[in-house]
């Protein structure tokens, strides 16, 4: 029969402070040429480097920021709701989006979640972002991705829960696919950037992508859309 119809999501953690990696991200981008890039720690220098090279991508969803929370989604297809909304905490944006892909409206959501330190309070900053995401996928088409640095992995209570008030599908965490910190060899890094799916949507292929000079690898998925 015919195979059902894809749409390719790239997540990259760009590092704020990573300004000999673009060509490599661009790289990146190019060979895996997704319909959607969710772009964290998104800074006005990549901000200019990233819209002159993307002309392919011309609907943007974009915050950048000196911080390490800047972000921006940027799609083939367009994204006729597009918003970038708090995330339990006013300096993590998160941006929440429709988009008007040719097999039908998908909901979009980017995080970035705060990282964990080694203080209870530090934990429960990203344990906040993590519990504001189901409630930023309200009323968001049925068919959704989720996906972006969420700073916690797999095994984590919090995250667990997350995807079942969600209704998210494991998603890339099914794959070892360990993402940070990028110098370490594979069994030393730890999965803390996922693409997860809810309503008629499978992931078929995920990946990790080349070393853009970040603290994360990039991480890929082919999301299968079923009718």
């Amino acid at each position: 029969g015919d195979n059902p119809p894809e749409l390719k999501v790239v997540s990259l953690n760009l590092l704020h402070s990573n300004t000999q990696g673009r060509s490599l991200a661009l790289k990146v981008v190019r060979d895996l040429s997704p319909d959607l890039i969710w772009l964290a720690e998104y800074t006005p220098l990549w901000q200019t480097f990233l819209c002159r090279e993307l002309p392919d991508y011309p609907y943007r969803c974009q915050r950048p920021s000196q911080s390490p929370f800047g972000a921006a989604l940027f799609s083939r297809h367009p994204i006729p709701l597009a918003e970038m909304v708090e995330l339990g905490h006013s300096w993590t944006p998160a941006c929440r989006a429709v988009i008007q892909s040719p097999y039908g409206p998908i909901g979009f959501l980017g995080v970035h979640t705060p990282p964990p330190g080694f203080s209870y309070a530090r934990s429960e900053e990203r344990n906040r972002a993590l519990r504001a995401i189901p409630l930023s996928l309200q009323n968001l088409p049925e068919r959704r991705i989720v996906c972006g640095d969420f700073n916690a992995t797999p095994w984590n209570a919090e995250f667990a829960q997350l995807k079942k008030s969600a209704g998210l599908s494991p998603g890339t965490t099914t794959n070892w696919l360990p993402t940070w910190p990028a110098n370490l060899p594979t069994a030393l890094r730890i999965p803390i950037d996922h693409i997860l799916v809810a309503g008629k949507l499978r992931i078929r292929d995920a990946q990790l992508g080349n070393n853009i000079l970040s603290d994360h690898l990039p991480i890929f998925a082919t999301v299968q859309i079923s009718e």
